[in-house]
C-alpha cells in the first residue's frame, strides 16, 4: 500500500470519527539475523571483487604512492557517501568494505612515502583512523577505527626510538583514562551517545588486545632495538602506575555520583582496594584494566561492558596462572586463598558498607 493510499484511508476513517490525530509513522520490522548475515556476506563479496579488479587491472595504483593515496581517499569519500545514505544492510556493509579497501590503499601510500621511518608511518596511520573515527557515520566503522587507533599507536611506539615495553604500557594506561572519561560521561552528552559508545567499545577492544600481548610475556621484547644498549627505555611499572591512577579517577567519579564524600570510610576502602589492585597488576598484568571495564559496565548497567570485563579478567588471570613457574599444589593453594579473601571482602562490604549514607538520610526523613 502506497503512502498516498494510506493517507486516503486515514482521512476516510478520520471523517467517520473512527480515528483521531495524524497518520502514525509506519515502522518497518527489523530484518532477521540470517538476512543480515546474507546481506553482509554479499556486501563484502562485492568489495573483494572490487579489490581484485583494482589489484589486477590497475596494478599501477599499488606501485605508485601518489596514485594509491588519491584513489584511497576517493574510495573513503565514496564509502562516506554510502554510509550516509538511507540505512540498508547490504549497502552498509558494502560501504564498510569500500572504506576498508580505501584505507589499505592509503596505508600502502603512507608506507611508500615514509619508507625509512616505520614508527612515523604507523603514527600517520593512527592519525587517519582518528579522523575516520570522528567523521564516519557508522557504529561498526567507528568501533573498528577506534580499535585501529590503539593498535597503530602501539606499533608506532614499539618501532620508534622510544619503543619499549614501558612505552606500550604507558600508552595503555593513558588510553584507560580516555576510556574512563568516555563511559563516565556517556549520558552527559545525549546527542553524541551513539558515537561515544562506539569509540568506547573500540578503545576497550584495543586495550584488551594490548594487555593480552603483555599477558603472554611479549612485553619484554623491545623490538626492534632490543640489542641497542643506548636505546631509551621506560620502566614497565610506569604504565601500571598510570593505569592505577585511571582506576582511581574512575572510582572517585563513581563515589561522587553516589553522593559519597572523599572522607567517608567507603571512599578510603575503595581507594585502598584500587592501590592493592595496582600493586598486584604489576605482576599479574591486565587485572586493573579488567576491573575498570567491569566497574564501568556495572555503573552504566551495560551488560556488554560487564561481559568484556569478566572475560578479560578471567583471561588475564588464567594466563598468569598458566605461566606461573610453580607446582600445581602451590597454585591450588593460591586459588583457594584468593577465593577466601574475595569472600571475606564481600562479607565485609555487605556488613559495613552495604547502604548509601545519602539514601539512609532520605529514608529517615
Amino acid at each position: 500500500m502506497t503512502n498516498k493510499t494510506l493517507k486516503s484511508v486515514w482521512q476516510t476513517l478520520s471523517a467517520a470519527d473512527l480515528v483521531k490525530g495524524e497518520l502514525p509513522v509506519m515502522e518497518f520490522p527489523e530484518s532477521p539475523w540470517y538476512v543480515k548475515v546474507l546481506l553482509a556476506f554479499s556486501g563484502w563479496l562485492a568489495a573483494l571483487f572490487l579489490l581484485g579488479f583494482l589489484a589486477v587491472g590497475l596494478e599501477f595504483l599499488i606501485e605508485n604512492a601518489i596514485a594509491s593515496l588519491v584513489t584511497g581517499c576517493a574510495m573513503i569519500a565514496i564509502a562516506f557517501a554510502i554510509l550516509n545514505s538511507p540505512k540498508n544492510e547490504f549497502v552498509e556493509h558494502l560501504g564498510l568494505a569500500v572504506s576498508l579497501a580505501g584505507q589499505l590503499l592509503v596505508l600502502n601510500a603512507i608506507f611508500e612515502l615514509v619508507d625509512s621511518y616505520k614508527g612515523i608511518a604507523w603514527f600517520y596511520a593512527a592519525l587517519v583512523q582518528v579522523i575516520l573515527t570522528v567523521l564516519m557515520p557508522n557504529t561498526v566503522h567507528r568501533i573498528f577505527s577506534a580499535y585501529l587507533v590503539v593498535f597503530s599507536l602501539s606499533i608506532s611506539v614499539m618501532t620508534s626510538m622510544i619503543g619499549s615495553s614501558g612505552a606500550v604500557s604507558l600508552l595503555t594506561g593513558v588510553s584507560m583514562f580516555g576510556v574512563a572519561f568516555l563511559w563516565l560521561n556517556e549520558f552527559k552528552y545525549i546527542e553524541h551517545m551513539q558515537k561515544i559508545r562506539a569509540i568506547g567499545y573500540g578503545l576497550i577492544l584495543g586495550l584488551i588486545h594490548l594487555k593480552g600481548v603483555g599477558a603472554f610475556g611479549l612485553q619484554n621484547v623491545d623490538w626492534p632495538y632490543a640489542d641497542d644498549p643506548e636505546m631509551f627505555s621506560l620502566p614497565f611499572w610506569i604504565g601500571e602506575l598510570v593505569a592505577c591512577l585511571a582506576l582511581l579517577y574512575c572510582t572517585r567519579a563513581l563515589l561522587l555520583r553516589l553522593n559519597y564524600k572523599m572522607t567517608d570510610s567507603v571512599a578510603y576502602a575503595a581507594f585502598a582496594s584500587v592501590v592493592v589492585l595496582g600493586i598486584v597488576s604489576v605482576e599479574a598484568q591486565g587485572i586493573t584494566l579488567g576491573v575498570l571495564i567491569l566497574v564501568l559496565g556495572f555503573a552504566n548497567s551495560n551488560r556488554v561492558l560487564m561481559g568484556l570485563g569478566v572475560l578479560s579478567l578471567l583471561s588475564y588471570l588464567s594466563f598468569y596462572y598458566y605461566f606461573m613457574d610453580v607446582s600445581l599444589l602451590y597454585k591450588s593453594f593460591i586459588l583457594g586463598g584468593l577465593g577466601l579473601v574475595l569472600l571475606a571482602i564481600r562479607h565485609g562490604i555487605n556488613s559495613k558498607f552495604g547502604s548509601n549514607p545519602a539514601q539512609e538520610g532520605a529514608a529517615n526523613d
